[in-house]
C-alpha cells in the first residue's frame, strides 16, 4: 500500500497520479536499482504492463494533472514546448514535481543511507532533538616522537538541536524535452 504524505493530500485533489509515479519509481528501481519492490504488474484488463507502457502512462497522467491544476487544457495541435511555456504550465508542472519527490524521497533517502542515519521528517518551522551518545571506546591521540603522554579527548552523551534549512535540488536534464520526447529522461 502506498502512504501519501499530508502535504500532498493538501495540494492533490486526486492522488491517483502520485501513487502512479510511486509505482513506477518502485518499478525503475526494481529493474536498475537492485532492491526489489512491489509494484503493479498488470494492467486494468489483466493484461502484463511493461515499464514503457507504464512510462507513456505516466507522462499523460502529468499532462492532466498539469491542466487540471494550471486551468490550461493541453491542445495536441501546438507543440508541448509551447504549451510548456506558459507560466502557469511552468509554475503548475514544478508544483507537482515537487509532490511527486516527496512520495519517493523517503523510500530513496532510507535505502541509501538509513541503516547509518536516524531519518526524521519533519513540517515548515519544525526542529529536532537528537540525543548522541559516545561512539569511542577508548581515547585516540596524535604521539610523537619523546612524547610519554598527549592531549585527551574525551566524548559525553549530548543532545543537539537540527534546525532545518531549505535546499535545493536541481536535476541536470530539460524537463519539457522529455515530455516532448526530444529527450530521454535520466531513469532510463
Amino acid at each position: 500500500m502506498i502512504k501519501v504524505p499530508l502535504n500532498v493530500l493538501a495540494f492533490a485533489k486526486d492522488t491517483t497520479p502520485y501513487e502512479m509515479f510511486v509505482d513506477y519509481y518502485r518499478h525503475f528501481q526494481s529493474i536498475n536499482g537492485g532492491k526489489k519492490y512491489d509494484f503493479q504488474t498488470l494492467n486494468s484488463k489483466g493484461q502484463p504492463l511493461s515499464f514503457s507502457e507504464k512510462e507513456v502512462q505516466m507522462n499523460e497522467a502529468l499532462r492532466k494533472e498539469v491542466a487540471r491544476i494550471s486551468g490550461v487544457s493541453f491542445d495536441p495541435a501546438i507543440a508541448v514546448e509551447q504549451w510548456a511555456m506558459n507560466p502557469m504550465v511552468s509554475w503548475a508542472l514544478f508544483s507537482i514535481v515537487s509532490a511527486m519527490i516527496d512520495m519517493v524521497l523517503p523510500d530513496s533517502l532510507i535505502d541509501s543511507i538509513g541503516l547509518y542515519t536516524d531519518i526524521r521528517n519533519g513540517g515548515w518551522g519544525d526542529s529536532f532533538s537528537f540525543d548522541i551518545k559516545p561512539r569511542d571506546l577508548f581515547v585516540v591521540s596524535k604521539g610523537g616522537r619523546a612524547q610519554k603522554s598527549s592531549e585527551v579527548h574525551k566524548q559525553f552523551e549530548t543532545t543537539v538541536t537540527v534546525v532545518p534549512e531549505p535546499h535545493q535540488l536541481t536535476v541536470q536534464v530539460a524537463l519539457y524535452k522529455v515530455l516532448a520526447g526530444k529527450q530521454t529522461c535520466p531513469l532510463q
